[in-house]
């Protein structure tokens, strides 16, 4: 592995942003503070992330767009740098099922702090697993593979090291994460698009109370 400069680590600031926007739809963007590409819990924060709204299997995807209709698209997401991150989460939703979404989002995101069930941590695993291997199975996906790993880590990874690293990930370190990340006192959200009547900066937070 090459030397690297020591980055000075990125600064999070909470934020409330609203963008008026002439569309049928609204877009929601909820951020927590996240870890960096190097962070040594980010194979847990990979588990947490497919078990929230990673997948099709997610909650987030289950419960606010399959169970309840309330978004057109919901997914997460980690965005991981060399000196910070976020995890984050987002949907397109009709304007009259903004306030309604965003409480089912946070009721969601609270109940992983509430622990994750062992199938979906395992199918999670397995989820990341077959991801690395898809991934690495032919030329023009091995170079891009490569590439991620020189821009991030400065190094090739290892196809055999990744997997032990998701295989040691336990159901408790994914608990403790989820109890640390989802702190909706750090929440910062974006909505573009179409906005509610009386639905504004100074009160997005406090309709998901």
């Amino acid at each position: 592995e090459r030397e690297r400069k020591k980055e000075k680590e990125i600064e999070y600031r909470q934020s409330v942003v609203v963008t008026p926007k002439r569309h049928e739809q609204t877009y929601l963007c909820l951020a927590f503070p996240g870890l960096a590409a190097r962070h040594e819990e980010r194979f847990a924060m990979a588990v947490l992330n497919l078990i929230a709204g990673g997948s099709s299997s997610s909650r987030l995807f289950r419960r606010v767009r399959e169970e309840l209709g309330l978004a057109y698209a919901i997914y997460s997401d980690v965005i991981s740098m060399s000196a910070g991150g976020l995890f984050c989460v987002q949907a397109s939703v009709s304007p009259k099922s903004v306030k309604r979404a965003l409480r089912e989002i946070r009721l969601s995101l609270e109940g992983m702090k509430e622990g994750v069930e062992g199938k979906e941590f395992l199918r999670a695993k397995e989820h990341l697993k077959s991801g690395i291997l898809m991934g690495t199975e032919n030329a023009p996906s091995r170079v891009g593979y490569n590439g991620r790993g020189e821009l991030l880590y400065g190094e090739t990874l290892d196809e055999d090291w990744l997997l032990e690293q998701i295989k040691g990930v336990s159901i408790d370190q994914v608990n403790r994460l989820a109890e640390k990340i989802l702190d909706f006192k750090q929440l910062s959200v974006s909505l573009v698009g179409a906005v509610p009547r009386g639905l504004g900066e100074e009160n997005l937070l406090s309709c998901m109370l």
